[in-house]
Order: structure tokens, then C-alpha cells, then sequence
């Protein structure tokens, strides 16, 4: 591999080795530091564009400036080019939150980052300023089989493994992707950084929702002007009205806390229908699910003609447990587990994974 890298740089400490590790690697190396809108302002250095306008959607760094990442360009001694996302970040991220609440679904704003921003429009411009690949700092490795396909493995970091929000990158955007952390641990990234004085602009982990710097979901949703009190009955499985929801934005599956109906055992999340304006509660064992139907599918592997045994993951944090994937039309699919699950959320995504840690296919839970 040759000729200019370009690196996705947050300014925390992943990316922040990712680059430095690239920079020890190859010769020509750039930052791009992407802006959604949704920044937090540095209190010692507000985000002055001094001398430069976002009209172009990019421009280079000072790295002499008073803007935060020109810290970064400084440590890395690498050129930091500035993107404008903002415009695409409310389209494909913001108003697909929104939308997925809307329809009483559980949103992964992650993975459509990754496949649309980050090694969409960012990858994009990284292309036009001359670079053959673009890098990030997720803990997840690619490799090519015999068939010649890309696949995102799991990370050798078992506890930080990021592989799952890559699940819904396509053949041509892993071709160009670099992941230099895929085969260290956290620990190790971190006793780098302090060994060579890698100074990040937060010691502290990114958010679950880069968008949601205070308070939480909730009180984003309200700040929209698009959600508004809705009164309606929580009912059980068997249609019995057991209490009232004040809007079902509210409430995602799985979800136990804030549901207010007493009852010797806890009642859980099993469904949500903003048609109806009900939200369908019961008690633990009944939040279980045999399958569940994928939509939007986008497979690693060519799409096999029949069933195939596969390691399923139906969220983040879940452990990827034993299922059959069987393709249907029109990109969607079943998945079988072999047990059944709890808290299978329309709108998250489900990947499966073969034995040896490789992705097979990424598609949203529909029901």
C-alpha cells in the first residue's frame, strides 16, 4: 500500500493512536475531523474558523490555531483537513433517529454513521484529497476470503471490539478502510499513548450517542418540537389495560424502569405500536423470542441460495449467540436462534458472525 492515508480524527485517544501508528507506517498521512453541528464548545478555545469558510465543506487546520484539533495536528505533526457534515449528519443521522422513534422502533445511530458519514461522505472527501484509504479507530480488523469478499472480523480486544457497527459497510468501503487498533488491546493503546505523550482532548470515553452531550434521549426528542405529550393505555400481552404512558417515545423493548405498574413481579417493554398509541408490557419470561425478521440486509459473503448455522449479535452489548439465517427476497431474512432471546428490538441491528469471527451479514430487526 501506497500514497496518502487519510485518518478519521475525533481528537480522543483511539484515533489519536490509530494515527500516530499510520504515521510510523507510511510517508503522507492527513487528519479529517468531521463536524456534525453538534460539538460541544472548547472553553478555552471556541470554534473559530478565522480566515476560513465551511461554504467548500472543507478546509485545512492551522495547526497554530486556537481551535481544539489544532492541538492534535500539532502532537502528530500531520496536516488536520476540516469536513463539513453537518447537512448530511441531520439527514441520514438526526432525522432517522427522529423517524425510528416516530415508529416506535429502537434506533442504532452508530452503524448508519459509520456506513454514511464516516466511510460514506468522509471517505468521499478523503478520496478527492488525493488518499487511497481512510482509517478509523475502532477495534475491529478486515480480512479477504478466498472469495476474494472483505469481511470486518472481531477486534483481539474481546471487551472493546467494535466489529459490530461495521456490519452495514459495503465491499467497496472496507477495500479502502484501515483499522490499525484491530489487533491491540485498550490497555495497550492507552500505555502507547502514555509512553509516547499522546495527549488526547478528553481522557474520557466517547458517548454511546455522540449527539446527546447532556442529559439524555429524551430530552433531545423533546428539544426537536416533534414529540408532544400523547396519553395512552400500557396493556399486557392478553390486551388487559393495566395503565397509561404519557407519549411511546418513551419506551423501548426491553426497557423495565419507568413503566409504573405495580404488580408482584416486574413488568418489561414486549412491544410498542404508535398506530394504536399502546405500549404492550409483561413479565420476564415473556420477553423471550425464538426468531426474528431482517430487513435491509447487507451480506459480507455472496448471499448464500439457502439456511447457513451462524454466532448471531443483536445489539452491542449482547453476546453473539448460536441461530440459522436464512435469506428471503428483496434483501431481507430470518433469523432462528437456537435459544430463545430477550429484548429483540425492531430497529436495532442483528449481525452474524461465522466461527472464526468474520461478519457474514448486518440488516435491521423489523419484527
Amino acid at each position: 500500500m501506497t500514497g496518502k492515508i487519510a485518518v478519521a480524527l475525533s481528537g480522543g485517544i483511539d484515533s489519536l493512536v490509530a494515527a500516530y501508528l499510520l504515521k510510523h507506517q507510511f510517508k503522507d498521512i492527513i487528519g479529517i475531523h468531521f463536524l456534525t453541528g453538534y460539538e460541544k464548545t472548547h472553553a478555552k478555545a471556541p470554534f473559530l474558523y478565522q480566515g476560513a469558510t465551511l461554504s467548500a465543506g472543507c478546509f485545512q487546520l492551522d495547526a497554530d490555531g486556537s481551535h481544539p484539533m489544532s492541538a492534535i495536528s500539532r502532537q502528530l505533526d500531520i496536516p488536520i483537513m476540516m469536513v463539513d457534515c453537518r447537512p448530511a449528519f441531520q439527514q441520514h443521522i438526526i432525522d432517522y433517529f427522529i423517524d425510528d422513534y416516530i415508529s416506535g422502533k429502537t434506533p442504532n445511530p452508530c452503524m448508519i454513521c459509520n456506513a454514511r458519514i464516516k466511510f460514506g461522505r468522509v471517505a468521499d472527501i478523503a478520496r478527492d484529497l488525493g488518499a487511497s484509504h481512510l482509517a478509523s479507530g475502532h477495534y475491529a480488523r478486515i480480512t479477504q476470503t478466498h472469495q476474494k469478499r472483505y469481511h470486518v472480523k472481531r477486534g483481539v480486544d474481546a471487551e472493546k471490539d467494535q466489529s459490530y457497527f461495521l456490519a452495514l459497510l459495503s465491499q467497496q468501503q472496507l477495500a479502502s478502510a484501515l483499522f490499525p487498533l484491530g489487533e491491540m488491546t485498550k490497555t495497550q493503546v492507552r500505555d502507547l499513548a502514555r509512553k509516547k505523550g499522546l495527549q488526547p482532548l478528553s481522557a474520557s470515553e466517547s458517548q454511546d450517542i455522540c449527539f446527546i452531550a447532556e442529559g439524555d434521549y429524551l430530552d433531545f426528542l423533546s428539544s426537536t418540537g416533534k414529540f408532544q405529550e400523547n396519553p395512552g393505555p400500557i396493556i399486557t400481552s392478553t390486551g388487559r389495560i393495566i395503565g397509561e404512558h404519557n407519549g411511546v417515545h418513551r419506551y423501548t423493548v426491553g426497557q423495565r424502569k419507568g413503566l409504573n405498574c405495580p404488580a408482584k413481579k416486574p413488568y418489561y417493554v414486549l412491544g410498542i405500536d404508535p398506530v394504536k398509541n399502546t405500549v404492550t408490557v409483561g413479565f420476564r419470561e415473556e420477553r423471550y423470542r425464538s426468531d426474528c425478521r431482517l430487513v435491509n440486509i447487507n451480506w459480507m459473503l455472496p448471499e448464500p441460495s439457502g439456511s447457513m448455522p451462524v454466532l448471531v449479535q443483536i445489539r452491542y452489548r449482547h453476546t453473539a449467540v448460536p441461530a440459522v439465517i436464512e435469506p428471503l427476497e428483496d434483501k431481507t431474512a430470518m433469523i432462528r436462534f437456537l435459544k430463545p432471546q430477550p429484548a429483540v428490538a425492531p430497529g436495532q441491528v442483528a449481525v452474524a458472525y461465522d466461527d472464526d469471527d468474520l461478519i457474514i451479514a448486518g440488516g435491521f430487526i423489523n419484527d
